[in-house]
């Protein structure tokens, strides 16, 4: 439509709190689908700073090449989580909702294992797949 009126949200998130959210994300909630035994992954390795945050995860998956998410890519998937559930269209609703409200969660201070774990996937994959 001509005469609507586009809303652009900006907002800062420090490099520390995404590094912690990648931390939490590799110490304690992806493990579950990075799994050799059963997952599609193979593994996950860990890039840290010296003060010992995870700047960087890399995944290696049972197939394809080598995937990873970063700080920056982090930062953009946040971004594109809190205006998923605004867009009309959306395929995969649920996939789209869980990331934004993990979003919406983390800016609130309220990050965990299950936000860190869904904002990583969505950085991935573009939605929530596990979980």
């Amino acid at each position: 439509m001509d005469d609507d009126i586009k809303i652009k949200i900006e907002f800062a998130v420090s490099r520390e709190r995404l590094e912690h959210i990648l931390t939490t994300a590799f110490e304690s909630g992806i493990g579950y689908w990075v799994d050799p035994s059963e997952g599609d992954f193979k593994s996950c390795e860990a890039t840290r700073s010296a003060e010992g945050f995870v700047t960087a995860l890399t995944f290696q998956p049972t197939k394809g090449p080598l995937a990873s998410v970063t700080v920056n890519t982090l930062a953009d998937a946040i971004g594109r989580a809190l205006t998923a559930g605004l867009r009309e269209g959306q395929e995969d609703r649920i996939g789209h909702y869980d990331a934004m409200m993990a979003a919406t969660r983390e800016l609130r201070d309220e990050q965990d294992a299950f936000t860190a774990d869904a904002l990583v996937q969505y950085a991935l994959f573009g939605k929530v797949v596990y979980g």
